[in-house]
């Protein structure tokens, strides 16, 4: 037990003057400009996140980090009488100025618009809202394994918003991650959702309760062709080797009074080559769900708990991964998700196989994460 007990001992003095600097006693607002009222505007918004997690993996110590886990600015804008908008999106943090989004959109007919540039790729529900508005820090196993790396890529899109539904497609040059690894020569990906009943609302956090009850579903496709990209096509193996890939997502979100349901699942196939003369083809199916209570208090609380469930090329046993993941959290909605204090816990166990061993990786890792939330 000491190797658990000495790196949460050796931050508990941290632990509680981070949660003294990140309280909203000390928090002030940080919007700078916002004219959203005008035809043309310009906005600029900053999101900060500090953390302090303590992980315990199994076969190792446990270790512990505090950090800031993201400092974004983000400029957002709109000219021509709206019908041109732009954004400008930058993390500072936790490795230096990164570039998240770039892009520029030009609106016509009702509600249709042409965007260009480094944007998000539709694919995933929670790729959809930003960090602040999910209710725990991590995206769930599904999206980490299948989900395009950061979200984002550079393309173009052709996007249509109503008031029930919200569509996006677009191709986009699939470079993201190492020279040896891309997401393939092009990336395809199209997303749809609509709102079944009530309103359409793709937050997870029910910051107050519905007076609505509302279901939305999402439905989304991506292909990735000559992918290399070792999360997309190979599991937990090392070695990259290309192949198309194709992904199918359904969710769905519900909302009734306090409470926020969202449910996902996906189906994976790869087709790559793995040497000269053989072709071969990998499937995969994964679901998940999570559920949030808001708890009525001055400010309120939420109450979150997650499960899910990944299963990826089981049958041939070589290259296979199956994973699991559970978890809780605890928010304190301070000024709904502009300020907001959450305590949670997640739980993964990955499995994998190789040609040498019915299973050559298996590994579980509990992580406890308190983080602070300001944004405006």
């Amino acid at each position: 037990m000491r190797h658990v007990a000495a790196p949460i001992l050796r931050q508990a003095l941290g632990g509680v003057v981070w949660a003294l600097l990140c309280s909203p006693a000390w928090a002030l607002p940080l919007t700078l400009v916002s004219d959203h009222d005008a035809e043309d505007h310009i906005t600029i918004g900053v999101f900060l996140q500090p953390d302090l997690s303590v992980r315990l993996a199994e076969d190792s110590e446990a270790t512990s980090r505090l950090r800031v886990r993201n400092a974004r600015l983000d400029l957002r804008g709109a000219v021509f009488a709206s019908r041109a908008s732009y954004r400008l999106h930058f993390n500072f943090a936790p490795g230096g100025p990164e570039l998240f989004d770039a892009w520029i959109a030009g609106r016509f007919g009702d509600g249709w618009s042409i965007r260009a540039g480094r944007d998000l790729v539709p694919h995933h529900a929670q790729w959809e809202t930003n960090p602040a508005t999910q209710v725990f820090p991590e995206r769930s196993q599904l999206v980490r394994t299948w989900g395009v790396p950061s979200g984002r890529d550079a393309g173009l899109s052709l996007r249509h918003e109503g008031t029930r539904h919200a569509f996006a497609a677009g191709v986009y040059q699939g470079s993201t991650g190492a020279s040896h690894q891309t997401l393939g020569h092009h990336l395809y990906a199209a997303r749809m959702t609509l709102a079944l009943i009530g309103p359409h609302t793709l937050t997870e956090y029910p910051t107050q309760a519905a007076t609505t009850p509302s279901v939305v579903l999402g439905v989304a496709l991506l292909t990735a062709l000559d992918n290399t990209w070792v999360d997309h096509s190979l599991g937990l193996t090392s070695t990259p080797a290309a192949g198309d890939v194709y992904r199918a997502v359904l969710d769905l979100r519900i909302r009734c009074a306090g409470l926020s349901l969202y449910l996902e699942a996906a189906a994976a196939h790869t087709r790559f080559q793995e040497d000269d003369a053989q072709d071969a083809a990998r499937t995969g199916l994964a679901a998940g769900v999570s559920a949030a209570w808001l708890v009525p208090a001055l400010p309120p609380s939420v109450l979150a708990l997650r499960w899910g469930t990944l299963d990826h090329d089981l049958a041939r046993q070589e290259a296979a991964m199956r994973g699991h993941e559970w978890g809780a959290s605890w928010t304190r909605l301070h000024k709904g998700t502009h300020w907001l204090s959450r305590l949670s816990y997640l739980g993964e166990f990955n499995a994998g196989a190789a040609a040498a061993s019915p299973v050559a990786v298996r590994r579980t890792t509990h992580t406890v994460m308190l983080d602070h939330i300001l944004q405006y």
